[in-house]
């Protein structure tokens, strides 16, 4: 399922004839039967009726197993592996969640701009007194880090069966009630997630949280400090502040590496061809 936020979106066109794809533009009448509204405001909203609508189809279909990605994720892994194996582990095969791990691409010397250029990838730190120092060796001594170091979403992704009875909605982990195994993680599979904006898109996305008045319990100093640069109009301040925060050098992609915080993938070009 291929869901389009804009319905005339090119994407639409190239997948078309997929065989193995439903594309499903958004318009007005599919908002307002996935949300009760031909045009929700709210992200979430649009997403929770995603979801709802796609596990729907899904197990209408005789699908197994559902995992809503959004335009800037890939898995990588083995997803057949980490499902049989999670049956398993949970007892009889009746694990209702497999929980993804997110690893977070990071901007590096040798990429472009492409969205899907970085090979370099953040993995999420446990926030263990180790981790914590080798962060610092890694940025300097930064205050406003958080534990974390500075990860987009640390929640990764959630694979969900389809016989699932879903009391919560949600897009990074879904809630449930009525099942006695619930959650495992998978193993050796990871949620790439590609969100490595340049500078310009960076500020955009800042100014947007500063009028929203978007409070994040872990990145409220950063939030802080971005909001007095922004109102200061402080174009070179900014400007440090992203290299220092987003941008790894070959001296700390080595700290970063050493430390089991980073690593590097090779990804197949073919991922990214419009489909055959």
């Amino acid at each position: 399922m291929l869901y389009l936020d804009l319905p005339d979106d090119p994407a639409g066109a190239e997948w078309a004839y997929h065989p193995a794809v439903e594309v499903v533009p958004c318009t007005p009448a599919v908002w307002q039967r996935l949300c009760g509204t031909p045009a929700p405001a709210d992200l979430g909203d649009k997403q929770r009726g995603v979801m709802a609508d796609g596990l729907a189809r899904l197990r209408a279909a005789g699908m197994d197993w559902s995992l809503m990605l959004d335009a800037d994720e890939l898995v990588h892994g083995d997803m057949h592996r980490a499902l049989a194996g999670a049956g398993g582990e949970a007892g009889a095969g009746t694990a209702a969640l497999v929980t993804l791990e997110p690893a977070e691409a990071l901007r590096h010397p040798e990429m472009g701009e492409g969205l899907f250029d970085p090979r370099w990838f953040k993995r999420l730190s446990r926030g263990s007194r180790v981790e914590a120092l080798r962060l610092r060796e890694a940025y300097g001594d930064i205050p406003l880090m958080p534990a974390s170091g500075f990860f987009g979403h640390t929640s990764g992704k959630t694979f969900v069966r389809t016989d699932v009875p879903i009391d919560l909605y949600s897009l990074h982990l879904p809630e449930h009630s009525r099942i006695r195994h619930g959650q495992v993680a998978a193993r050796d599979v990871l949620l790439l997630h590609f969100d490595v904006l340049p500078h310009d898109a960076w500020c955009d996305r800042w100014r947007m949280r500063a009028r929203a008045g978007v409070h994040y319990c872990d990145r409220r100093p950063q939030l802080d400090l971005i909001r007095a640069l922004l109102e200061a109009d402080d174009a070179a301040g900014l400007r440090a502040l992203y290299d220092r925060w987003y941008f790894a050098d070959a001296d700390r992609l080595a700290w970063l590496q050493e430390a089991g915080l980073a690593m590097r993938l090779e990804i197949p070009a073919r991922l990214f061809s419009a489909p055959a």
